[in-house]
């Protein structure tokens, strides 16, 4: 069914946004000078309405960041992550290795911990009282596929979908109503519906496509930001890698990115601001609100100035967006420790 490409973000317009609603003394922050694309999407499937237990129909904002009454992933054991490695790795086999430690050390993080300021309202043992079912700080790493070229190398959204889908029913990779399924591609397939992005989530209920076994996938998709499409567009201006691998440096803060948005706003209409009066052309989830936006101070990018990492996980060093607080005003911060 048709949809509609919900969000671009010039990165110079997002840090302003940012800091605007933070009622805190914020950390310096700078911003990627490229315009970098993170990619959001809503179905005309998909309806953003509060709960029938709320009082109003309109979305609820306290801390700059709208919860619209849909539902979150808050399974009591955290998020489970599945990777699919499409096209062809064997070039980049450090990048696997990096972002595998990435999403098996990244639960439990204070980073991660800042979705915790997320929630659900549920109805508690009355009928007319509401309850906070939040994002539990834990992901687990569940394994991952190769597929090699399944559906070529210039893949289509309802592409991306059947290589997930493909896993799945082949047995490759569970049926999880708790999972996120990432389709990582290497350096030589084009996502070609979105000419330079850097990556998108979804789900088979909001773009109204067939269930898998059943349920509904929360999927994903990140190139490989060292491709000749993406390289100028998703990875930090420095000229030297963190890790060991300048692909795998891009992709880690775009595949958080997208986690987080899809246990906040897995069916995009969760927590997310809508903008209604441009056709949806605005659609900020929590980590749009800080896209691309790292700890201070200012670094060229330059040789002799790179940025370094914001963190390490499993001693592996890494330069990670930060995410927006939904507590206290609500602001751009690397961790969350309340």
């Amino acid at each position: 069914m048709p949809r509609s490409m919900i969000c671009i973000f010039l990165l110079a317009t997002v840090a302003p946004a940012c800091w605007a609603q933070s009622t805190t003394t914020p950390t310096p922050a700078f911003v990627a000078k490229h315009g970098a694309r993170i990619i959001n999407r809503l179905s005309t499937a998909a309806a953003v309405t509060a709960p029938s237990a709320l009082s109003s129909t309109a979305p609820t904002a306290s801390n700059g960041i709208a919860y619209n009454g849909g539902p979150i992933m808050d399974d009591a054991n955290g998020v489970n992550v599945y990777y699919i490695w499409y096209g062809d790795w064997s070039k980049d086999q450090l990048a696997q290795k990096v972002l595998v430690n990435l999403i098996t050390h990244i639960g439990g993080s204070p980073y991660f911990n800042i979705n915790t300021t997320y929630y659900s309202l549920e109805p508690g043992r009355n009928t007319t009282e509401l309850v906070k079912d939040r994002v539990v700080n834990a992901v687990h790493y569940m394994g991952s596929t190769t597929d090699n070229y399944s559906q070529g190398a210039n893949l289509s959204d309802y592409q991306v979908y059947l290589a997930v889908a493909n896993a799945i029913t082949s047995g490759a990779l569970p049926a999880d109503k708790n999972g996120v399924y990432f389709l990582l591609t290497s350096a030589d397939v084009n996502e070609a519906a979105y000419v330079f992005a850097c990556g998108w989530h979804d789900s088979t209920t909001n773009l109204a496509w067939p269930p898998v076994d059943g349920l509904d996938i929360k999927f994903a998709w990140v190139g490989d930001a060292d491709s000749p499409a993406q390289a100028y567009y998703c990875i930090w201006d420095y000229q030297t890698t963190i890790s060991g691998s300048l692909g795998a440096d891009g992709m880690a803060s775009v595949i958080v990115h997208e986690l987080e948005e899809a246990a906040t706003d897995p069916d995009y209409n969760g927590w997310v601001n809508p903008d209604t009066t441009v056709n949806h052309q605005f659609w900020n989830e929590n980590a749009d609100l800080c896209a691309w936006t790292f700890p201070g101070p200012y670094h060229s990018g330059s040789a002799s100035d790179p940025q370094p990492p914001d963190m390490k996980l499993g001693g592996i060093p890494y330069l990670i967006q930060e995410n927006w607080v939904n507590a206290k005003g609500g602001y751009c911060a690397i961790r969350w420790d309340d």
